[in-house]
């Protein structure tokens, strides 16, 4: 499973695409409103801001690559990102 994060902005798109066409049909595409891509995209809506909602968006993926950008001034959570 090949995983983006952020996956309905431009860079997102076309990486999904480009995945589909030189790789795997194999994509989950992810964002808090997602829409797939390709026809054999799976697709999770999460908060990429929270920890547990992301984990889980991840959860089994070979790869996950991030295309969402965050503004310098977004505020971290101060949970860990590491798995319990």
């Amino acid at each position: 499973m090949q995983t983006i994060l952020g996956a309905s902005g431009q860079i997102g798109r076309e990486l999904a695409l480009s995945l589909k066409h030189e790789f795997t049909s194999n994509i989950r595409v992810i964002s808090r409103n997602p829409t797939k891509i390709n026809d054999s995209d799976e697709v999770i809506s999460a908060d990429l801001m929270d920890p547990q909602q992301t984990l889980a968006a991840v959860k089994g993926s070979e790869l996950s690559v991030l295309t969402q950008s965050v503004a310098a001034k977004t505020k971290r959570p101060a949970t860990s990102m590491r798995p319990a």
